[in-house]
C-alpha cells in the first residue's frame, strides 16, 4: 500500500472520527457528567467534601464547556484541508486528463 493511500485512510478515519465524536461520544458523556453532578449531590448531603475533591469535580463538570471550542477548531481545519485535498485532487484530474487527450488525441471525421 502506497504512503498516500495510508495518509488518506488516516485522514478519512480522523473525519469519521470527529463526526463521532461531536454527536454520539460527546451525547454520552454528556449524560456521564449529569450523573456525577447527581452522585455529587448525594455525596453533599451524606458527608462534606474536601476543597480538593470539590475542584474535581468542578473540572469534570466544566470539561464539556472547555473541549467544545477544541472539537471546533478541529473541525475548522479538517474542513479547509478536505477542501485543499479536494482541490489538490482536481488539479491532477485535469493534469491527466491533459496527458491523456495528448497521448491519444481524438480523431475528428470529416
Amino acid at each position: 500500500m502506497s504512503k498516500g493511500l495510508i495518509n488518506n485512510d488516516h485522514f478519512f478515519n480522523a473525519g469519521q472520527y470527529m463526526l463521532t465524536a461531536t454527536s454520539t461520544m460527546m451525547i454520552d458523556l454528556q449524560d456521564k457528567i449529569i450523573l456525577s453532578v447527581r452522585m455529587m449531590s448525594s455525596l453533599f448531603g451524606m458527608t462534606t467534601l474536601g476543597k480538593h475533591h470539590i475542584e474535581l469535580n468542578n473540572t469534570t463538570i466544566q470539561w464539556l464547556r472547555r473541549i467544545k471550542p477544541i472539537i471546533e477548531r478541529s473541525s475548522a481545519l479538517y474542513e479547509r484541508m478536505k477542501f485543499e485535498l479536494e482541490e489538490k485532487l482536481q488539479e491532477e484530474v485535469v493534469i491527466l486528463n491533459t496527458y491523456v487527450e495528448e497521448m491519444f488525441p481524438r480523431y475528428v471525421c470529416t
